[in-house]
């Protein structure tokens, strides 16, 4: 066995270059070059291959991993919004005045209903003694 274990693509390098350099000893073409076979292929660039990765790798897990920058906190609307099973909240921040989002059977739509607010223990008192006003 004239190429032992060697791999197909080899075993062609193996040829091209033996018939390439019968014909440069023969005189027939000077200018034929050589083609390498891969055992011979330089590692040098495996190497920068791995290097390159390995950089690349390394920059992507320092812009990952790094903390998000110092600057002014992301502005927030006035209104914060509440879902329910069948109705939404809206309530003001500045001012405190809340909406309930209800279905309006009149209209066929939903309407913002205006909540009130009791500010005092008798309002509470008098709320759950008599219902709602």
């Amino acid at each position: 066995m004239r190429f032992g274990r060697l791999p197909v693509v080899e075993q062609a390098a193996v040829l091209y270059r033996e018939r390439a350099q019968e014909r440069v000893d023969g005189g027939e073409a000077a200018h034929v070059v050589a083609v390498p076979l891969p055992a011979e292929r330089p590692v040098e660039s495996v190497r920068v291959a791995l290097l390159g990765a390995a950089i690349v790798l390394a920059g992507g897990m320092f812009l990952a991993l790094r903390p998000a920058s110092a600057g002014p906190a992301p502005q927030q609307g006035i209104f914060d919004v509440t879902a329910g099973e069948n109705s939404y909240v809206l309530y003001h921040r500045q001012t405190g005045t809340a909406w309930i989002l209800f279905p309006d059977p009149k209209a066929k739509r939903p309407a913002w209903v205006p909540i009130r607010r009791l500010t005092s223990e008798a309002e509470l008192q008098s709320w759950r003694m008599n219902g709602q006003k």
